[in-house]
């Protein structure tokens, strides 16, 4: 700039828009932001010394301390912001001028050397080089009051108020010597605090940090801050200082690098750093507004600097991998939280990829709740990182960020690095705080009003982290004991069962674990281990069964029994116990329950007492391959039961049990698959039941042929006495049986021939001759008097039938004799003497007396007139119900008898009637 090639400043100050300079010659000049010259004036006669201007009250007036006379000084205040009238640029007016001495003595020769001005411009505090402190205070512009702070001493090299914007009382006024730091409250009566007694500053090597009001003081080996009361710390700058300033959130160095040259450094004491050096001339003084820090060089040269804007200053420290710092300067520059985190997130990669896992690890912690944790994770999943990611999942549990999988992944590390103390340390911890928040929650109003819930799966409270995740690592990794009381403290039923069967081998834990679950539960839970613990405990086991399955367990809730059967196979005593009960307590069962209970009873005398076939029978049995699933065990091995290889207690037990199995077939509340019993009775030759079920699907031809091949004739003849009615049938099976037989059969024949003879039976004698004719091996005598008896009968029957033609048609003779006489010849009537005319006399014979009858009926032969009349129309509509007839004709023993009736009754005419 122009203005300094004339002029060099040795002071300057810079506020209210405007950067004032002072020279050794006593001339001011101001600059405004375009760096135009707007004020050049002579102030003083020999040199400005300093300037100053208030902060907040007028702060266009402008305080200047130099020199008229060589060593009096004087102050002059001069308003900054007024226009000439006649050529309207910005001019200087001078307010006040002061000389600097205490009132009622003459003026010490003192020479100026620093100058301060209060924010408020209520104080002037004036600094000699003889070590003489004035304080200005009162009415500035009218009457100034003097105090001396100072009466002399070591040269005066800077002064500072320190204003509190909240607490002007307590106003202090930072005095630096070469030798000497204090500290005076203006406000209290100068008190006077003493920060260094035995150092102190040169001239321009001290500045006030606006932020804190701290003092800082420049000596060659640092840099010294000072509060208003007490010594700070330092900072270890080792160098010439020619000029100590502050910029911003900057501490400001200038310092002599050579003799030509002096350096200008700016540090950010912050955030520790050195954000700016550069070597210039020498400086003759610095001054700082509109944003920018200026230096002006005393061979006439003017610097600006500029702060750079964050993203500027952020490119650089990225660029350069100063991560750290650029981390401390967002936060001193209060950037958002996501802001800071993408740096700490390019910090961690930048470390990784140098191969510092831990510092990097360290810097990842930072970014849980910004960066995804997969991406984390991805880079650690080496075995040999493991330790990192351990220390990462575990923050992320603690942060309550952690999912299922990150469970998993973080007690896999604590498996894979063998640290069990970590992994219960871990679950403990977690349990802790489980219970701690649901202890925070049932103390809440809500959970005191009955707020909450939980299932019968889980309990009330939640836990903090995934259960079911570190049960599964723990059962992987064979920490069973920890697995299964996880289950059992949170209640993961089937994981407590798993771990307790398959791992520790503990059944009896394991029932005892059932019994305490609701019913719906222990019902799943046995369906799914009662194999294996019928196999360890089957005493128990059917215990639990029985009572879940009968009438301790509420309807609603009892399981059928027959969800259970698979688990008694090979255990048929037990089986038959547990369906004993259920059937007792429970009838409503379904029919595999009840035809697997009928097939216990008709097999497991064959099992001795340790539920396995007994050598006596076992090799008498034949697989059964279509037998139910659910019934294999029990009658997979059956087949001709020799009683001489059974024990005689075998044989009892069989005998009781058949009465059992015959009861339960005869029980009216057992719903059981009669055919499915049927089977069951014919594998295991239960003859009663396998009669009695027969008998009850009417199959009365099967019932004659298992007594014709067990070769029963007794017991034959008695199922064609007591169902031959039935089924006609029957005896032709039987005589066809004994006719056929090898033996003679005489007696059985003659009975069966003695018993076909009922009329119910009727069956025809050419039929019978014609079976027993065909096996010439039969003597004629076995006949004989069957015949006879037939033909004696059928001689009576003729007999019989002769008469009641004769009898029928002298009737029928007689009738038509009588219609025709009544249709061809008078009839005479013989009336009663008392017979009263007018009279009515009917064909029938009788007469009557018109007034007594009421119809054209005869009285005494209408009744019987009208019943024949509705037999005949009875005969009629009968003629017409097709049903009716074909339901006599199936259940008559006479058909033919049947037909002939309906003939009777006039069908065929019923027929031709309705054509």
């Amino acid at each position: 700039l122009r203005i300094f090639h004339d002029f060099t400043p040795s002071c300057s100050c810079g506020a209210a828009g405007a950067l004032v300079f002072g020279d050794s010659m006593g001339v001011i000049r101001a600059l405004n932001e375009d760096m135009a010259l707007t004020h050049n004036f002579q102030a003083f006669k020999q040199r400005v010394v300093a300037l100053a201007r208030p902060k907040k009250e007028s702060p266009s007036l402008l305080v200047a301390l130099g020199h008229d006379i060589s060593d009096v000084p004087s102050l002059k205040i001069y308003a900054m912001d007024r226009r000439n009238d006649q050529t309207g640029n910005p001019t200087e007016i001078k307010l006040r001028e002061i000389q600097v001495s205490c009132r009622g003595s003459p003026p010490p020769p003192v020479r100026g050397s620093a100058l301060a001005v209060s924010d408020d411009f209520s104080q002037i505090a004036v600094g000699t080089e003889q070590g003489s402190i004035f304080l200005i205070s009162g009415d500035i512009f009218k009457r100034p009051q003097f105090q001396l702070l100072a009466v002399k001493g070591p040269s005066v090299t800077g002064l500072f108020f320190n204003d509190d914007d909240d607490d002007a009382s307590s106003q202090n006024l930072y005095t630096v010597t070469e030798k000497t730091v204090d500290s005076y409250y203006t406000r209290h009566n100068n008190n006077k605090v003493s920060l260094e007694r035995e150092a102190g500053g040169k001239i321009h090597c001290s500045a006030v940090d606006p932020k804190t009001k701290q003092l800082l003081v420049g000596r060659d080996k640092a840099v010294y801050r000072y509060m208003a009361d007490s010594k700070g710390i330092c900072y270890g700058f080792d160098n010439d200082k020619r000029m100590v300033s502050w910029f911003g959130e900057y501490l400001v160095l200038i310092c002599r690098d050579t003799k030509r040259s002096d350096s200008v450094t700016f540090y950010d004491l912050k955030n520790k750093l050195i954000a700016f050096t550069q070597k210039i001339d020498p400086v003759a003084t610095v001054a700082a507004d509109f944003g920018k820090f200026f230096i002006v060089t005393e061979s006439g040269k003017a610097i600006a600097l500029t702060e750079k804007s964050l993203d500027a200053k952020m490119k650089i420290l990225q660029r350069t991998h100063l991560y750290s710092i650029a981390i401390s300067l967002a936060v001193s520059k209060g950037q958002s939280e996501s802001y800071i985190m993408k740096i700490f997130k390019m910090s961690a990669d930048h470390k990784r990829d140098k191969g510092d896992y831990a510092g990097a690890m360290a810097d990842y912690l930072k970014t849980i709740g910004h960066v995804e944790p997969s991406y984390v994770i991805r880079q650690f999943l080496d075995a040999q990182r493991i330790v990192h990611l351990a220390s990462y999942l575990e923050a992320l549990h603690d942060r309550g960020l952690a999912n299922k999988d990150h469970t998993t992944l973080l007690l896999k590390c604590y498996t894979k690095l063998k640290i069990p103390e970590k992994l219960d340390k871990f679950l403990q911890e977690a349990e802790k705080k489980t219970a701690s928040r649901a202890a925070s929650s049932s103390s809440s109003p809500a959970a005191a009003a009955g707020g909450g819930g939980g299932g019968a799966d889980h309990p009330v409270e939640s836990a903090s982290f995934d259960v079911e995740a570190a049960i599964e690592v723990c059962f992987k990794a064979g920490h069973y004991e920890q697995a299964r009381s996880l289950a059992k403290r949170w209640q993961y039923h089937a994981w407590y069962l798993r771990v307790s069967l398959e791992k520790l081998s503990s059944p009896s834990d394991a029932l005892v674990y059932i019994s305490t679950l609701p019913p719906s539960l222990q019902s799943e839970f046995l369906g799914k281990y009662g194999k294996t613990l019928i196999e360890e405990d089957a005493k128990t086991t059917t215990r639990l069964l029985s009572n879940i399955c009968g009438k301790k367990t509420e309807r609603k809730l009892r399981p059928k029994a027959d969800k259970f059967l698979h688990i008694f196979l090979g255990e048929p005593r037990r089986f038959l116990d547990f369906l004993k009960k259920v059937v007792e307590e429970v009838p409503n069962q379904s029919a595999v329950v009840y035809n697997t209970l009928l097939d216990l009873y008709l097999t497991v005398h064959l099992y001795d007492d340790d539920h396995h076939p007994s050598s006596s029978s076992s090799k008498h049995r034949v697989e059964v391959g279509d037998q139910d699933p659910l019934r294999k065990g029990v009658v997979a091995k059956a087949g001709k039961h020799d009683d001489t290889k059974l024990t005689p207690q075998q044989i009892e037990e069989r005998e009781a049990n058949f009465q059992k199995a015959m009861l339960l077939l005869k029980s009216q509340q057992a719903c059981y698959d009669v055919n499915q019993a049927l089977v069951s009775a014919k594998i295991h030759k239960f003859e009663k039941g396998m009669i009695y079920l027969y008998e009850k699907l009417r199959l009365f031809g099967e019932i004659l042929q298992y007594y014709m091949e067990t070769g029963n004739h007794k017991r034959l003849i008695r199922a064609c006495v007591n169902h031959g009615t039935t089924d006609p049938d029957l005896w032709v099976q039987a005589l066809k049986y004994f006719a056929e037989h090898e033996d003679p059969c005489e007696d059985e024949i003659a009975q069966v021939l003695e018993h076909i003879e009922d009329p119910k039976i009727q069956l025809a004698p050419l039929m019978v001759l014609q079976i027993l004719s065909s096996h010439a091996k039969k003597p004629f005598g076995v006949i004989k008097d069957y015949v006879i008896r037939i033909l004696q009968r059928e001689k009576d029957q003729i007999e019989e039938d002769e008469k009641a033609i004769e009898k029928f048609q002298h009737e029928t003779s007689t009738m038509r004799k009588e219609i025709e006489d009544l249709t061809t010849k008078p009839t005479t009537f013989m009336p009663s003497r008392d017979l009263m005319l007018p009279a009515v006399h009917f064909l029938c014979k009788h007469s009557y007396h018109e007034q007594v009858i009421g119809s054209r009926e005869c009285p005494k032969c209408a009744p019987e007139y009208r019943s024949v009349m509705e037999i005949k129309e009875q005969v009629r509509q009968s003629a017409s119900q097709h049903e009716l007839f074909f339901k006599m004709l199936e259940g008559s023993n006479d058909g033919f008898g049947v037909v002939a009736e309906y003939f009777g009754r006039g069908i065929l005419d019923f027929e031709k009637s309705e054509d």
